[in-house]
């Protein structure tokens, strides 16, 4: 994942501004770049968002590399729609990893 680099805070807010995001476990459409409302999980959390999310450092604020779930924007328009059906439906996608255990892949009940 290559690391993008902004000078301002507005830099970025206008190369996003749906403030859209993709949770990089359950794959839904987030409006907290970090958090998602859906399963829980954290980008800025132990695993981050497993190599799926967007790293960029904003100049203005210092030279610290955030990690966040990965903007709509960067993604294509035709999975984009589906990923909005899909969320506005409620339809399972596939299921975080990381509620997973067991073997051959017996699922953990929680959520």
């Amino acid at each position: 994942m290559k690391i993008e680099v902004f000078e301002t805070q507005r830099e970025f807010n206008n190369k996003f501004p749906s403030k859209f995001y993709i949770c990089s476990c359950c794959g839904k459409i987030v409006i907290d770049k970090y958090t998602c409302n859906y399963c829980g999980w954290r980008a800025d959390g132990l695993f981050k968002t497993f190599g799926k999310g967007y790293k960029f450092i904003i100049k203005e604020q210092g030279a610290d590399i955030q990690e966040i779930f990965k903007p709509v924007e960067t993604m294509k328009e035709d999975n984009l729609s589906k990923m909005i059906l899909n969320s506005n439906t409620g339809q399972e996608d596939a299921p975080c990893p990381i509620f997973f255990k067991g073997e051959e892949g017996e699922k953990d009940e929680r959520k």
